[in-house]
């Protein structure tokens, strides 16, 4: 499906809500996706829960913890298997 990056600069704990749209417009229904927040630097052992808000609108949020994150860049990986 691609990737999205992010430069996320906090210490606190904070929550990203994200809807995915297709870039010839309209939402990308994420039922069925997996998505990993992985970090392209900065704490690489730090993670991101994700909560799924609405699949069928390509709405998720990510929620980090407090202190998981130096600034860095964040890439965001959506896959989806297709049937």
């Amino acid at each position: 499906m691609g990737s999205m990056k992010y430069t996320i600069y906090s210490a606190d704990s904070f929550r990203m809500l994200i809807t995915v749209e297709r870039s010839s417009g309209g939402v990308l229904p994420l039922a069925g996706a997996t998505i990993e927040a992985v970090a392209a630097s900065g704490k690489r052992r730090a993670a991101a829960s994700i909560d799924m808000i609405d699949a069928e609108v390509g709405r998720f949020g990510l929620i980090f913890g407090k202190g998981a994150l130096a600034v860095g860049m964040w890439q965001l990986q959506l896959s989806r298997s297709l049937k």
